[in-house]
């Protein structure tokens, strides 16, 4: 109900993540938006947030010190997905996240 839209904790088990919190922040611009924050069993954390979308659809990923940066935004909802890992790991886990907030 935070971002007026039905969306799903993605399942991410099948890359060793299980959702550990969630968290609502209320004055952001646009609304509210939610984090959920994924543990591996390597003690790795993915971290997704998910607000509504604040401009035009992209998609980017960056490194930003050891932390990689995934946005992946549509004209429905804005993502940032963050965590210790490879490019290819990233992109696997951001599909894999992406797709199951709808299922």
């Amino acid at each position: 109900s935070a971002l007026r839209m039905h969306v799903r904790a993605p399942d991410l088990s099948s890359m060793g993540y299980r959702l550990d919190a969630v968290r609502v922040y209320q004055d952001v611009p646009g609304g509210k938006a939610i984090e959920l924050l994924y543990r591996h069993g390597d003690n790795g954390v993915f971290a997704l947030y998910l607000r509504r979308p604040s401009g035009e659809a992209r998609f980017d990923q960056f490194k930003r010190g050891e932390l990689r940066v995934c946005i992946w935004q549509d004209d429905v909802l804005g993502t940032v997905m963050t965590g210790e890992m490879s490019a290819a790991e990233m992109q696997r886990l951001a599909s894999l996240a992406y797709t199951g907030l709808e299922s």
